[in-house]
């Protein structure tokens, strides 16, 4: 059986490629970014995973890009999200997390790019189905 702990680092391996990274200015996290990251990151985290021979869960793959800096009549702002960015980083990364089967796992988008604001920061989630079948599985 998969912990959720297996279950993050599975989809943030199908992240963790040079077409990927070298997109961003940041890094991609496990379960939480840096509370003081000012750069280009995606995190993937958790919702629930059950236990059964056939598991299922919730991925999220959060996007943060920095707020976009536009002048009003003369006064900064910077509270406004970057969606031309979070948009473009996103599509990169759906032909990896869409519709993919692998050994152990398979997974696909079940909700697409919806942005969320987090204090003044923005981000963009994607929310993924994880399927895992365990062959070995004992009910105990």
């Amino acid at each position: 059986m998969k912990s959720g702990i297996e279950m993050v680092a599975d989809v943030a391996r199908l992240l963790k490629v040079p077409k990927v990274t070298g997109i961003i200015s940041g890094s991609l996290w496990q379960h939480q970014r840096p509370a003081n990251s000012e750069r280009e990151d995606i995190v993937v985290n958790s919702l629930a995973l059950t236990g059964q021979q056939l598991q299922q869960g919730v991925v999220n793959v959060n996007i943060h890009v920095p707020n976009l800096k536009v002048n009003l009549d003369g006064a900064a702002d910077n509270t406004m999200p970057d969606l031309a960015r979070m948009h473009a980083i996103e599509q990169v990364l759906y032909p990896l997390i869409n519709d993919n089967d692998q050994k152990s796992f398979w997974i696909w988008v079940d909700e697409p790019g919806q942005p969320y604001q987090e204090g003044a920061n923005w981000y963009l989630n994607i929310r993924i189905n994880y399927y895992s079948y365990q062959e070995n599985y004992q009910n105990v």
